[in-house]
């Protein structure tokens, strides 16, 4: 039903909620324990402002949440807050859930337990025209998945719209566009999407994951793992742990027409793999930027001519890819090499791999 507040004590209980956004107001649902069900029978439903404010607070259990459409934080002309404070919880939606806004402000945020979070398009971090939509996951091994619904009919007929985990879009041409971020501070996490996604953004707006630590692995076909297109900036930042970056296009520090897209990795043994325009590529007055602080790690590329280090001339102006990384034993298939600098076949690219802190080898020579 259409509730305004709902207070609950305990118990495995079943939440089948509507909204009507004709009738806009206020709903606040405090559930202090059990393994819970949250279905959204209507659009708006969970978790939801819609020209409201729409609070959902869940305190322990592991619960399911079925947000629908505009749901599960989800900020559309007002404020949509979701906060799971304990358990192995999964999230579930279509478009605009799981941490979006729009002229708001969307939060979902979560303070333990390996989770999954799914959804369609437009989410898990989204923001849209002075929106601001965010996912806080403070600890836990966790899935993030994202498309598989929306055909990119502009650009392929096999693959899918994601829009999603840390992205920020505005509606080109008229209006800027918001900020999308997922922050993640510990635990294993998995980030799977399609096209556009992973601190990506298009048109002046932001879009970034901060990820703190863990063995995280990142895969995506195009668009993403900081990535930025149409004066805007991605930014993708690993602090910590073995990570793996794969994906085709565009992507891994890459930034096009008068954009930056920045990949940070701060430490571990990281595996980075990638088709074309990628690993520090900037394209169309762009810049792209992977800089890489420690650890022995590896790098992979099809295409020599626009990567690790690419910079092209356009519109009587350049572009700027710079590729650094700053330590480690390294593998490099592709332009680069370890200990080494080097320059691209473009104008304005290239990178340098060196030790910024040699091992000390005083001991061994005495």
């Amino acid at each position: 039903g259409d509730y305004w507040f709902i207070l609950d004590f305990g118990g495995d209980d079943i939440y089948d909620l509507t909204y009507d956004p004709d009738h806009p107001h206020g709903v606040i649902i405090v559930d202090l324990g059990g393994d819970d069900v949250y279905r959204a029978e209507s659009d708006f439903g969970l978790a939801s402002g819609c020209l409201s404010v729409g609070l959902l607070l869940d305190m322990a259990g592991d619960d399911r949440y079925d947000g629908g459409s505009f749901g599960l934080g989800s900020g559309y002309f007002g404020l949509g807050v979701l906060y799971d404070a304990d358990g192995n919880d999964v999230y579930t939606g279509d478009t605009h859930v799981e941490g979006a806004g729009t002229c708001g402000l969307g939060l979902l945020i979560d303070e333990a337990g390996r989770d999954i979070y799914d959804a369609a398009v437009y989410s898990q971090g989204f923001g849209f025209v002075r929106g601001i939509g965010m996912i806080h996951d403070r600890e836990g091994s966790d899935s993030y998945h994202a498309g598989g619904k929306y055909k990119d009919f502009l650009r392929y007929e096999d693959h899918y719209l994601s829009m999603s985990q840390g992205f920020g879009l505005g509606f080109r041409p008229t209006l800027s566009g918001g900020i999308g971020a997922i922050v993640d501070l510990q635990g294993n996490d998995t980030y799977d999407a399609d096209i556009f996604a992973q601190a990506c953004s298009y048109w002046w707006a932001l879009g970034v994951i901060y990820d703190s630590s863990g063995n995280d692995h990142y895969q995506m076909f195009q668009y993403g793992q900081g990535a930025a297109t149409h004066m805007t900036l991605g930014v993708l930042i690993d602090d910590a742990g073995n990570d793996v970056y794969f994906g085709k296009g565009l992507m891994q520090g890459c930034g096009h027409d008068y954009s930056c897209g920045l990949i940070l990795d701060r430490g571990g043994n990281d595996t980075y793999t990638a088709y074309d325009l990628s690993q520090a590529a900037g394209s169309a007055n762009g810049v792209g930027v992977l800089i890489d602080n420690t650890g022995d790690d590896r790098y992979f590329v099809k295409n020599k001519a626009n990567t690790q280090g690419y910079g092209n001339p356009r519109r009587q102006f350049g572009s700027i890819g710079l590729f650094i990384d700053l330590d480690g034993s390294d593998q490099y298939d592709g332009n680069g090499h370890d200990n080494f600098y080097w320059r691209t076949p473009s104008k304005w690219g290239g990178g340098m791999d060196i030790e910024l802190h040699p091992a000390d080898t005083t001991e061994a020579r005495k």
